[in-house]
């Protein structure tokens, strides 16, 4: 059982939508995914929950399940309308979520092994004590970054003063949200600006920056806000009635970074 962290130092990194996609990626490639919503916002807890569940949330969140180092993990756990995805979803008082042990995570993680081939853990944005848990806890660090100032200084600062956490976590760096002007041949163009700066991560952070990079279209948002499945389209982006059909460089994309965490190859599914 792999354990992947997806974190940021700022907000709006596209990092739990990142996470949605990439989670049920490789749900629909057959793997068995544990999703544990670790923020505030709830972002992904509120696209994998249902009526049905929204009203277990009281009694069986990440909040509840860290309150006492001997509860089971296995107890928190809702089934979602996913197949192959199951999520510990975030409290919906945020106030629990604070001064939470989470250094007994890992150890907690450990009993799951072989009910699941991944456990995603969405972690709220920053970097504070409580991070340095979940980073610990987590096999491989994914960080979501937009081609921009902010996000370029917020990892330099990060790397400059984590070397440890870089040393000993695998972290991969995801150039995500780069403009997706669609252009009359439906290719995407990338700005002058945002080219600078995916060269300065590329050449800044080398190898740590993933070959995944993800584009912002309005699919992201379809996708995520509708819940359905996004397909394959070799030109265009549009809505069809089963599901959000998108161009192969979203698509490739997230395929290529579910590859990444998986660690090898596997076929491509035809939607996810």
């Amino acid at each position: 059982m792999k354990r992947i962290g997806f974190a940021s130092m700022n907000g709006g990194t596209g990092k739990s939508s990142l996470l949605i996609m990439t989670a049920n990626c490789l749900s629909a490639a057959g793997f068995r995914v544990l999703v544990i919503d670790i923020t505030m916002n709830k972002s992904v807890s509120f696209y994998y929950l249902n009526a049905e569940t929204e009203q277990a949330v009281g009694y069986k969140n990440i909040g509840l399940a860290l309150s006492k180092p001997d509860n089971k993990l296995d107890d928190y756990i809702l089934l979602t309308d996913k197949f192959h995805v199951d999520i510990i979803p975030a409290p919906f008082n945020s106030v629990e979520l604070r001064n939470l042990p989470l250094q007994h995570l890992t150890g907690m993680l450990a009993e799951l092994n072989g009910q699941y081939d991944f456990v995603f853990m969405d972690l709220q944005s920053g970097y504070d004590v409580s991070a340095l848990h979940l980073y610990n806890a987590s096999d491989l660090i994914v960080r979501p970054v937009r081609p921009c100032f902010f996000d370029f200084s917020a990892e330099s600062f990060f790397r400059d003063s984590n070397e440890i956490v870089m040393n000993k976590n695998d972290c991969r760096l995801c150039i995500n949200g780069y403009s997706a002007n669609e252009k009359s041949n439906e290719v995407y163009d990338v700005s002058a600006a945002e080219k600078e700066y995916i060269d300065r991560f590329c050449q800044s952070f080398q190898t740590v920056v993933s070959s995944a990079f993800v584009p912002f279209t309005s699919a992201v948002r379809a996708i995520t806000d509708t819940r359905r499945n996004m397909f394959l389209r070799e030109t265009g982006s549009f809505e069809v009635e089963k599901g959000i059909v998108v161009q192969p460089e979203l698509f490739n994309s997230v395929y290529n970074l579910a590859q990444i965490i998986h660690g090898g190859h596997f076929n491509k599914p035809e939607e996810f």
